[in-house]
């Protein structure tokens, strides 16, 4: 089982998508996450929840932090921008999450309060971190 594999779409250079493996059965659906698998060792990782509808987070990139972004809940609207490239695009949960490398700008927009973001990044937090 190939946990993680390289999907193709027009992406800003700085970002890219891959799909997770789900393994469902009458149960329920179980999505593993092997850290050994992911393109980074992660440091950290939190949830965004609650946020009210239109909400938007983040509107900076990561001087040396790689993150990786996972919509658990809900649909989320991610816009990235490397150089003068501009791209929007969504995540829902669909077993697809996007890798947002180092020095790449993102801000994420929460439609409503029923939308999670999971967020694994490759270093500890430190506000020092951030570019605008």
């Amino acid at each position: 089982m190939q946990v993680f594999q390289s999907v193709a779409a027009e992406l800003p250079e700085g970002v890219r998508f891959l799909e997770y493996d789900k393994i469902a059965d009458a149960r329920g659906a179980l999505i593993p996450f092997d850290m050994n698998k992911l393109p980074f060792s992660p440091q950290r990782f939190f949830l965004v929840e609650g946020s009210q509808g239109g909400s938007v987070r983040g509107q900076h990139a990561h001087r040396s932090a790689q993150q990786l972004f996972c919509c658990v809940s809900g649909r989320v609207g991610i816009q990235v921008r490397n150089g003068p490239q501009t791209t929007r695009f969504d995540l829902s949960p669909n077993g697809v999450v996007a890798i947002i490398e180092a020095g790449t700008w993102s801000a994420q927009t929460y439609r409503s309060e029923a939308d999670r973001l999971l967020v694994l990044s490759s270093e500890p937090y430190s506000k020092d971190s951030y570019l605008d």
